[in-house]
């Protein structure tokens, strides 16, 4: 009775000391956490041991946030809002990064949920609450796993303009076109657009050739006015000598026809809208690659998802919660 009470029935460590384990462990590699979980406290760790209730932990939260997807639409288990105030903008920003799974990479999908005011004329816009979410698993699930978060954040799809600022990968945006509102902002990120137009350059005029370097930043400024029609016409204007050229100009000027709408950058700079997804792209470095793409790491999926959940509960702060008042893993 008393190891129930103490939170130690099935194991020899105390709840203060499983929390350390989960925490050194979705931080750093499992052997350099148990190593430094013993210079500090002189409590000896198997890198095993200390991998098996850190992913234990993370496959429990797993199970619960699956069932959150799965309850989600239940009238009768609405999602928690952490955020009682409703945002006047959200944006959803996917993006994705490999994973080392098995013999072979497998993609993470990542994706940054957060909330803006609109910005006074003249000023920048600034995020005020920022929620992080991934998953190995498809596109469909990580489109769900945002929209929860969203609704944390107090999302009301009547009330809330939705954003979606991304790449121009497909999946993204019918993901977007069949569960946000129809009222919805699609922005191409500016930086992934105007790499593109280097892509050509590196592809038509060569590397180090100081004329493609200036026709690629005249090209990126009108770009960024929101010259999407112009841009194109500069394309076709070019007559590459190879095929790889050609190839590269004809790609470029079919995705800037495919995605003009979300390429007007100054009508959405004059609106105050984000026009950029770095905060995705650093997402996946700080969520997935400091932790998971690390010299000869090897996951499973599952294994790879619990950790992913570990490293979600401390950068959303929510690891405090998994503890307070519940005398050991969640």
């Amino acid at each position: 009775p008393l190891d129930r009470i103490l939170s130690l029935e099935g194991t020899s460590f105390s709840p203060a000391v499983r929390e350390a384990i989960c925490l050194l462990d979705a931080e750093i590699a499992f052997d350099r956490g148990s190593t430094l979980l013993e210079r500090l406290s002189a409590i000896r760790l198997d890198k095993q041991e200390g991998r098996r209730i850190a992913e234990g932990l993370g496959r429990e939260l797993e199970r619960q946030t699956v069932e959150e997807l799965e309850n989600a639409w239940k009238p009768a288990k609405p999602v928690p809002r952490e955020i009682e105030a409703t945002p006047e903008r959200i944006y959803f920003s996917p993006d994705g990064t490999t994973v080392h799974i098995g013999k072979e990479w497998k993609e993470a999908k990542v994706g940054t949920v957060f909330t803006t005011e609109i910005p006074r004329r003249g000023q920048e816009p600034e995020r005020e609450h920022t929620r992080y979410t991934a998953t190995m698993g498809d596109a469909e699930d990580l489109g769900k796993r945002m929209y929860i978060e969203g609704l944390k954040l107090g999302f009301d799809p009547e009330k809330t303009k939705p954003v979606v600022v991304a790449d121009g990968a497909h999946w993204i945006w019918n993901w977007a076109e069949n569960s946000l509102p129809k009222e919805r902002v699609e922005i191409i990120d500016f930086y992934h657009a105007a790499e593109k137009l280097w892509d050509v350059k590196r592809a038509v005029f060569g590397e180090d050739n100081p004329k493609g370097k200036r026709w690629a930043e005249t090209w990126k400024g009108k770009l960024y006015n929101g010259k999407v029609a112009a841009c194109i016409r500069g394309l076709r204007r070019l007559r590459p000598k190879t095929k790889e050229g050609r190839e590269s100009v004809r790609k470029v000027i079919g995705y800037y026809k495919t995605n003009r709408e979300r390429m007007r950058y100054d009508k959405f700079r004059r609106q105050g809208y984000f026009i950029g997804s770095g905060v995705t792209e650093s997402s996946c470095k700080r969520l997935v690659g400091a932790r998971m793409k690390q010299a000869g790491m090897r996951w499973s999926c599952k294994g790879a998802q619990a950790i992913l959940q570990l490293r979600l509960a401390v950068l959303n702060d929510r690891w405090d919660y998994l503890w307070a008042g519940r005398g050991g893993c969640a």
